[in-house]
């Protein structure tokens, strides 16, 4: 209990309410975790509201898209869950008729969905893609109200727990803002209601769209690529990541809504096709011994470790709501110290706090 005397000596009132003041400055630190950084609200916004999974301190999250191609069954038995908080199917997509598809069985989802209970890890369904249909037809205002209603079921009867939207580009429809707008009435709160953004086409996205999303993944990565195998050099560099948090910051978007994306892949501009082009870091560290300690090999650039866990180390800085992943098969496993999952995971957890 503390308890302020008047005193009759100015200076020994001053005194005593200095301490006092350093009292409460200790107090709003240790309990409340008052922060002099970031772009939280004027409600100093704790990552803790944008996450109910507490596997990592203050709710930071690490989010991991897992494709539905390649050998789905052997990339969900190798897949560490243990260090994820959240896994993106991807991704679904609606057929002519709007009906969702995942290219999987509903076995795999059931099998998808008790691994990541056991590990306790949220599931949604990614939808779009860089190559996904247009969904302007779907989302006209004759037929939204049918299409969010399939979502929804779709959600309910695979027990997931929300919807991750990835249209991109020239993909964006029309009515995006009231798509998500509308979808956000139907999911929230129950369900979970994210995205994944670019910077180069975000001029597309309303504010008012992005304040339906429960957090933002930013896709902090293909600077270049097969599309422009002439401009050779870094795709993902630290940079870019501090730019891209930046601008959504400056969009008034707060910055524990803000996950970074980070890429398990780069680009090998000795080709000139997408087929050639694009390398997973699984295959790049297994090719060229010591990768893992430089983010450039050859005519190959990627993310190596210490570039990785420098950007995990930029997300706390920023108070920023935690690390995405695209994605988790292109990794060693994480019981290899050559591991970018493992990293993060580190660098999360030797110090047992994110205090900077």
């Amino acid at each position: 209990m503390i308890f302020i005397r008047i005193f009759d000596n100015a200076k020994g009132y001053t005194l005593y309410l200095n301490w006092f003041l350093l009292y409460l400055l200790i107090i709003c630190i240790g309990e409340w975790g008052c922060s002099l950084s970031g772009n939280n609200s004027s409600d100093d916004l704790g990552n803790d509201i944008y996450s109910d999974v507490h596997k990592y301190p203050r709710g930071f999250k690490v989010i991991g898209y897992l494709p539905t191609w390649g050998d789905f069954d052997q990339n969900l038995r190798t897949a560490d869950f243990s260090k994820l908080t959240h896994v993106n199917i991807a991704f679904g997509n609606p057929d002519s008729d709007g009906s969702l598809e995942e290219n999987l069985n509903d076995d795999q989802i059931t099998a998808l969905v008790l691994k990541a209970s056991e590990n306790n890890v949220k599931v949604s369904i990614s939808l779009g893609g860089a190559i996904a249909p247009s969904y302007e037809d779907f989302l006209h205002v004759d037929n939204r109200t049918g299409f969010i209603a399939d979502l929804v079921s779709y959600v309910e009867k695979h027990d997931l727990d929300g919807i991750d939207i990835d249209l991109e580009g020239d993909n964006i429809p029309t009515n995006y803002e009231e798509f998500v707008t509308d979808l956000a009435k139907q999911l929230k709160p129950e369900k979970l209601l994210t995205a994944a953004l670019g910077l180069w086409y975000s001029d597309k996205i309303s504010d008012a769209a992005l304040a339906q999303f429960d957090w933002i993944n930013v896709m902090s990565y293909d600077a270049t690529g097969p599309w422009a195998p002439d401009v050779v050099g870094q795709h993902s560099p630290y940079a870019k990541a501090e730019e891209d948090l930046n601008h959504f910051m400056m969009r008034d978007v707060p910055s524990v809504k803000l996950v970074l994306g980070v890429p398990f892949y780069g680009y090998d501009f000795k080709y000139n096709t997408s087929e050639r082009m694009g390398i997973s870091y699984k295959e790049i560290v297994n090719e060229y011994p010591g990768a893992e300690n430089s983010d450039q090999v050859d005519k190959i650039y990627y993310n190596g470790i210490d570039t990785i866990t420098e950007k995990v180390r930029l997300v706390k800085k920023r108070d920023a709501g935690g690390i995405m992943i695209w994605e988790i098969t292109q990794d060693v496993d994480t019981i290899d110290n050559l591991s970018l999952l493992r990293a993060i995971y580190e660098e999360l957890s030797h110090e047992g706090s994110l205090s900077r």
